[in-house]
Order: structure tokens, then C-alpha cells, then sequence
């Protein structure tokens, strides 16, 4: 847990996300340490959602592909840089298994590595 995430937790308590049913789990959640503001979540039904302001609105990052995201990272250094990971080790049947590890940053693209270790960008 990132120190910004620990701080809500502090400040906010315990909070429900969702429901637990099918297509209403969020996976992964993570934080700018500097700015706990800047936080983004994982649905297990899919899509990377960032908020400015704690999490009060979220607007979609990774809606184009409908994968489930199961760990979200932050570049603490360079905050506009997240890496996410697809799939889900809660496998439903309303989750996908994942196709591989994702970057995006502010400028929304995304770069999707392959098995061959290269890169494919998408815009």
C-alpha cells in the first residue's frame, strides 16, 4: 500500500467501492504519494478510471479494451506514467484473464508489451 493510500484510509476510513457482485469489484487502486488526490482504480469487470479530486468523480483512461485490471502502479517519480496489469486472479464469469501489462500516461497513450519483449503503441 502506497503511503497517499494509507492516508485515506487514515482520513476516510473504511469505505465501500461497490458492490460485490458480478461486474461491480474494483481490483486495484492506487495513489500519488505527493498529490493523494491523483487516484486511479482497476474494475475487475474492466477499465482504468482516474480521479483529481479523491476519488469524489473518475473519469475512464482504459475503456478501448474491455480487460480486467488486477494491479495498478504509479510511477511515483513521474506521476503521469501508470503501468497496469490485466487479468484477475478472482476469475468470474464476468472477468477476462488478461493479455499483458499496459502504460499510459497523460497523453493517454497506450503501450502494450508483447510476449517478444517489443512494444506496440496504440493512440
Amino acid at each position: 500500500m502506497s503511503e497517499s493510500t494509507g492516508i485515506l484510509s487514515a482520513i476516510y476510513g473504511p469505505a465501500s467501492l461497490g458492490p460485490a457482485t458480478m461486474s461491480g469489484r474494483i481490483s486495484a487502486i492506487d495513489a500519488v504519494d505527493k498529490n493523494p488526490a491523483l487516484v486511479y482504480i482497476g474494475a475487475a469487470s474492466g477499465g482504468l478510471w482516474k480521479s483529481k479530486n479523491y476519488g469524489t468523480t473518475f473519469k475512464p483512461v482504459f475503456d478501448k479494451y474491455n480487460q480486467s485490471i488486477g494491479a495498478i502502479t504509479i510511477d511515483q517519480n513521474h506521476p503521469d506514467t501508470v503501468w497496469v496489469g490485466t487479468g484477475e486472479v478472482w476469475v468470474r464469469n464476468s472477468v477476462s484473464v488478461g493479455n499483458g501489462i499496459y502504460k499510459t500516461t497523460q497523453r493517454r497513450r497506450v503501450v502494450e508489451k508483447d510476449g517478444a519483449g517489443k512494444f506496440r503503441t496504440d493512440r
